[in-house]
């Protein structure tokens, strides 16, 4: 889920960091950067993990700016292909179920495809379920449960600078008070739509819940808690 990133940056540091510790200065500036925000095909940015080289600073004329070329490495979040991921659930709709794991919450369940067999969707109650009648179990909005990593999307074809290296900010816990938490200011403004949704999330982790163990854990725990009959026993 976690990995370690290793990239190369311009770092400037202003006059006034001057009477700062160099070291300092360049980890705030990276942290400033890159917490918090995707880089393309390198994930979620979670913090700054260690410094690896710096170079000798060039000042810039009339400034006074001192640029450092340095080379670090961060801690970022991008799950493996095939990784079982534990979550909640924070959205159901008619195209699939979102989940987050508190610091991101893009990831997406298409369904019924990537759902369990025998899977319905109910409109009026606006929850998945699986199986039928007594039996039937439901994907409940905050709901813990696991699921399994399929793929993921990246999302810089329209970024405004074009760069592939294009760095969109993603404050996730912004984004999820206005999405589940009813700030409705903010949601009036945002497109509508699963596609719109997925589209406008410069990373999305595409996510099922297919096989024995995923799910919502209450399901499996229920199971596990059953006693087991002695052999020979009668009811």
């Amino acid at each position: 889920m976690f990995n370690i990133a290793v990239i190369e940056d311009l770092v400037e540091i202003p006059p006034v960091e001057f009477t700062r510790k160099t070291r300092d200065v360049v980890e705030d500036q990276i942290n400033a950067k890159y917490c918090n925000k995707i880089v393309q095909n390198v994930g979620l940015c979670i913090r700054f993990y260690d410094l690896l080289t710096a170079s000798d600073g060039l000042i810039t004329p009339g400034k006074g700016t001192v640029h450092v070329i340095v080379k670090f490495r961060l801690l970022v979040f991008r799950p493996h292909i095939g990784e079982i991921l534990e979550g909640t659930i924070a959205e159901n709709g008619p195209e699939g179920i979102f989940i987050h794991v508190n610091f991101f919450i893009d990831i997406f369940v298409p369904a019924p495809t990537n759902l369990f067999e025998d899977c319905t969707y109910l409109r009026e109650e606006n929850v998945w379920t699986w199986g039928e009648g007594e039996d039937a179990v439901y994907f409940d909005v905050g709901e813990r449960c696991r699921f399994r990593v399929e793929t993921e999307q990246w999302n810089f074809a329209h970024s405004k600078t074009g760069s592939q290296q294009a760095e969109l900010e993603h404050n996730a816990l912004s984004r999820f008070r206005a999405n589940f938490q009813g700030n409705t200011e903010v949601v009036a403004n945002e497109p509508s739509g699963v596609t719109k949704k997925l589209k406008r999330s410069p990373y999305v982790v595409i996510a099922s819940m297919q096989q024995p163990g995923l799910g919502c854990r209450l399901w499996w725990e229920a199971e596990d808690d059953e006693p087991e009959q002695e052999p020979g026993a009668t009811e």
